[in-house]
């Protein structure tokens, strides 16, 4: 027990440099602060059950009691800010969200007659209360970590089309991780004999967190989607789900990729929305480079004028122009990559299928 009590130890001050350094370095964007919150939280728990369980307490039991059955109340709140920043492109922590926090609330008023007697007869009316005063917080605690655990997996499972397939398993891995923790502390405050034995709980959610880091750390790239060009703005899922609606209708119906000179600001002004918003739907619901896409409607354009007979005295040049491009060797570039074929090709192998 001893020797996991030192590894605890390390782990936990490793957690809490680690965690420290998220937030610093990005506590601008909602994704990197809230699970900078979320594993600090748990490295200072594990710090406040090494010293509850360990003759420090007795020494100097000024903080017995004050944090650590409170602490299990705030990983479910951080746990669906982090979620929901990915989910819903939340990126801002609003007043509403402080409701998450009033289970962490209620628990400390219940606590509080008990909290602010003088240290010795705090400590003996914990040993003499435990079942009656103490163990029905953590209950509690657990059904409210599962309740938290259950929705974060609905809702991840339930929108898992809107992310793309490093954000699907980050998140699946995280909701998972947290469910097994959430069943294994359940475990223990059901049947464990003594509260060292929770140390047992915290090696395993110790080992959950480096798969995580190792994961995170074979996929590089999810770490660059963490700081997010768009960290600071507040459209929101829906808010891109009604642009790109808006794009494609503009694009299918008013054909208004065949302007030569489409920029996002002409569409930003068409839309009557800011062009950073254009920017942020390709980028982050559309997922595909404004100019390619521009140039794929300009292609799909360009192969209906190439295979109808009207167009057969065009030059290939007069075909670029009509579809929308400035120049022969743009259309030619944008042709081979989107057809795999050249336009003359393309244009030859339809005569030859209509004979």
């Amino acid at each position: 027990m001893a020797t996991i009590r030192y590894c605890l130890l390390i782990q936990a001050i490793l957690i809490l440099f680690i965690s420290g350094g998220i937030f610093f370095k990005y506590k601008r964007n909602l994704k990197s602060w809230t699970i900078a919150f979320f594993s600090g939280i748990f490295g200072l728990e594990i710090l406040v059950f090494l010293y509850g369980t360990s003759k420090i307490s007795i020494i100097y039991p000024q903080f017995l009691g004050w944090f650590y059955f409170n602490m299990g109340f705030l990983y479910g709140p951080f746990l669906w800010f982090h979620f929901q920043s990915f989910i819903c492109g939340k990126n801002r922590y609003s007043k509403v969200d402080s409701l998450h926090f009033i289970a962490f609330i209620i628990i400390y008023i219940y606590l509080i007659d008990v909290l602010i007697v003088p240290n010795e007869e705090r400590m003996q009316y914990i040993r003499i209360h435990f079942l009656d005063r103490i163990m029905p917080i953590n209950y509690a605690r657990a059904v409210h970590q599962l309740l938290y655990a259950i929705i974060i997996l609905y809702i991840t499972g339930k929108n898992k089309t809107k992310l793309s397939s490093n954000v699907l398993i980050y998140l699946l891995t995280l909701s998972i991780i947290y469910i097994c923790s959430t069943l294994i502390i359940s475990f223990f405050t059901l049947f464990a004999d003594g509260w060292r034995q929770f140390a047992y709980y915290y090696l395993f959610n110790n080992t959950m967190i480096f798969v995580i880091g190792i994961l995170l750390y074979k996929r590089p790239e999810f770490l660059k989607e963490m700081k997010k060009k768009y960290s600071t703005s507040t459209l929101n899922y829906n808010d891109m789900i009604l642009i790109q609606n808006k794009i494609n209708h503009l694009f299918t119906h008013d054909t208004v990729f065949l302007k030569n000179d489409l920029t996002i600001g002409y569409l930003a002004e068409k839309l009557d929305v800011k062009s950073y918003q254009i920017s942020q739907t390709f980028s982050e619901l559309i997922r595909e480079n404004f100019n390619d896409y521009v140039n794929r409607h300009r292609i799909a354009y360009s192969q209906k004028l190439l295979k109808n007979p009207s167009y057969t005295i065009y030059k290939i040049e007069a075909i670029a122009i009509e579809s929308g491009f400035n120049n022969k060797v743009t259309f030619y570039k944008a042709f081979t990559k989107y057809t795999s074929t050249t336009p003359s090709k393309y244009r030859s192998l339809n005569k030859k299928s209509k004979k």
